[in-house]
């Protein structure tokens, strides 16, 4: 028997509803108030990757996440240090 392995992003990708928009809402009102990053801060990381030449979509191509999830937890970085 071959071992077939599926990589971690399509892993996901088969569990995420197809509006990825309404999933990041839903997980932004469960993460806790202390982890998350305040309004104006998550529009200026977005606003930056929005221009970023590693983003397709929504998903960062350097290290494979949702930006819009990225940049709601207060404490989260941009993998190329750009915020």
């Amino acid at each position: 028997m071959t071992d077939q392995r599926i990589c971690r992003q399509c892993d996901i990708l088969s569990k995420l509803p197809e509006d990825v928009a309404s999933y990041a809402i839903k997980l932004f009102e469960l993460l806790p108030m202390a982890e998350r990053a305040e309004e104006e801060l998550m529009q200026k990381r977005l606003s930056v990757c929005k221009e970023c030449n590693r983003r397709e979509q929504s998903t960062c191509l350097e290290c494979g996440c949702y930006i819009e999830m990225r940049a709601m937890k207060k404490n989260d970085k941009c993998p190329k240090k750009k915020w």
